[in-house]
């Protein structure tokens, strides 16, 4: 969560410096607004990136977590079916002393 209020304070900082940096510019209106259009645009396409790499983040995550969990399941069968191997042995091996 510590990224994620990093992000949102730097994009807050960004969009208030943009801000004063507009308002105290010796500009007309319409020059003002093309410069805000812009900076409006480059933070919207600056988002953008960040949210695929989010999600490209979260997407190898969710598949690592997947592969690790696939790998304990397998492991587990492999140590029950050699718990129950193991098992059956001890019971031929008891069946064979009493007898």
């Amino acid at each position: 969560m510590s990224s994620s209020r990093s992000l949102l304070a730097l994009a807050a900082g960004v969009v208030a410096g943009a801000a004063l940096g507009l308002l105290f510019a010796p500009a007309s209106g319409a020059d003002t607004r093309k410069k805000m259009m812009k900076k409006g645009e480059k933070l919207r396409d600056q988002l953008s990136d960040l949210l695929e790499e989010g999600e490209a983040a979260l997407n190898d995550a969710a598949d690592k977590a997947k592969n690790a969990a696939e790998k304990a399941k397998t492991e587990f069968g492999n140590r029950a079916q050699d718990a129950g191997a193991r098992a059956a042995s001890a019971a031929n091996t008891a069946g064979a002393a009493r007898n």
